[in-house]
């Protein structure tokens, strides 16, 4: 009998990838951001999939997968009864009937000899399970899958990595499924992914269609209704391609945290409510066709021709010093300032909230991807938070002399 606690699973953390998740965090992309698509697509390279969708969880693409078969009632999936009880929920959850297909004694991976008697006009996919990474027999499955145009969808959830024939799995079928929970050889705490492989024409159109509500469904801010992450990234795409000068405005909030602690998280709510539509009507009334986007949290990014940035800056700040006091008491806002605690617990005077802006332009400096952009918009936010006041700064470094200076602006 030992005391030492047992745990679920010890996962090999590097500190290269604890550096990686502190300079995620530090950026103000935690979610859906430039990290996320640049694990997609080398996901999709490393597969040669037309598709690799970062979801939730591997229950997530495996429920993805079978939406896009649009299975009527009746409608069979194989799979087998050595797995994670999702596999069988998300085939439920999509209208079809699991058909159980017993295990090899030795490797616990879908029995083939078992297959070909469990396939019947009904059969709309067979999903076999990769048991603790060990590849199922791809080879003959994909043959009985060929042979009776039936989808190969792979539960890879320990998977990813693993090989048979000298293929990697998440290769062999239309989808693959794999899982990034912490006891999985590769982590990243929660989370999956799908790919895509050999697709009918019928099936890619109808993951295309999925693919389009999904990005649909969380590119808009639920707090705001303005474009989420996903759309900003696609923005500044747009103005990259297009080859003309932007700028790309990153606003945030000065002592929101302490205001949130004073007052509380409806008030909080209210304050980025009103500091969206600020920056919406600012933007929509100086050029209407001005991009005006929400990472979360009091994050925001404006995407503007360069020659209309500093107008909608300087305007979006004097609105905002003016109307901000009104969201503080009387007390607070005659003062100017209150008392709060510090993380150490010590008393120390708040300011009224300010507005920082940092402003990144492709007028000295070439980019070949918006994340590149979206990390340098972060650095010149942080910069622009060091000064006092509300303020608008500019990067004014070249790509060739990174030592330039910062070029800053205050409001008036």
């Amino acid at each position: 009998m030992t005391d030492e606690f047992l745990p679920f699973s010890r996962p090999s953390i590097s500190r290269e990838a604890i550096d990686e998740v502190v300079a995620c965090l530090e950026s103000g992309w935690i979610t859906t951001g430039p990290r996320v698509k640049k694990f997609e697509e080398e996901l999709q390279r490393y597969f040669s999939a037309p598709h690799a969708l970062a979801l939730s969880s591997a229950t997530a693409g495996l429920h993805l997968a079978f939406a896009a078969l649009e299975m009527k009632p009746g409608d069979e999936v194989i799979t087998t009864p050595m797995t994670f009880a999702a596999t069988l929920n998300t085939i439920v959850l999509t209208g079809g009937r699991p058909v159980l297909v017993d295990v090899e004694p030795d490797t616990y991976n879908m029995d083939v000899s078992r297959l070909a008697k469990a396939i019947t006009q009904r059969t709309r996919a067979i999903v076999p399970v990769h048991f603790a990474g060990l590849p199922a027999n791809l080879p003959r499955i994909q043959e009985l899958a060929a042979s009776r145009r039936i989808t190969l969808a792979e539960d890879a959830a320990h998977a990813i990595g693993a090989a048979i024939d000298g293929k990697r799995v998440g290769s062999w079928g239309s989808f693959a499924s794999f899982s990034f929970y912490a006891n999985k050889n590769m982590t990243t705490g929660e989370g999956g992914m799908l790919t895509s492989g050999r697709l009918t024409e019928e099936q890619r159109n109808r993951l295309d269609v999925l693919l389009t509500r999904t990005e649909r469904n969380v590119s808009v801010h639920p707090s705001t209704r303005l474009p989420g992450t996903n759309e900003i990234e696609r923005e500044i795409k747009r103005y990259m391609d297009a080859g003309g000068a932007f700028a790309v405005c990153y606003a945030d909030l000065d002592h929101f945290k302490e205001y949130n602690d004073r007052y509380s998280y409806n008030d909080g709510d209210r304050v980025i409510f009103l500091l969206s539509r600020i920056l919406h009507d600012v933007v929509k009334g100086i050029f209407p066709s001005g991009f005006v986007g929400h990472i979360g949290g009091d994050d925001f990014i404006l995407v503007l021709p360069l020659d209309v940035a500093a107008p909608c800056c300087s305007e979006i700040i004097t609105v905002f010093d003016l109307l901000i006091p009104f969201q503080y008491s009387d007390q607070d806002r005659r003062a100017g300032y209150f008392f709060g605690k510090d993380r150490r617990g010590q008393l120390h005077r708040v300011p009224l909230m300010t507005l920082s802006i940092g402003i990144v332009t492709n007028e000295h400096r070439r980019f070949s991807h918006p994340a590149q952009v979206s990390e340098l918009a972060t650095e010149m936010k942080s910069y622009a938070k060091t000064l006092p006041g509300s303020v608008f700064v500019f990067d004014r470094r070249r790509d060739v002399d990174a030592g330039d200076v910062l070029g800053a602006q205050a409001s008036a």
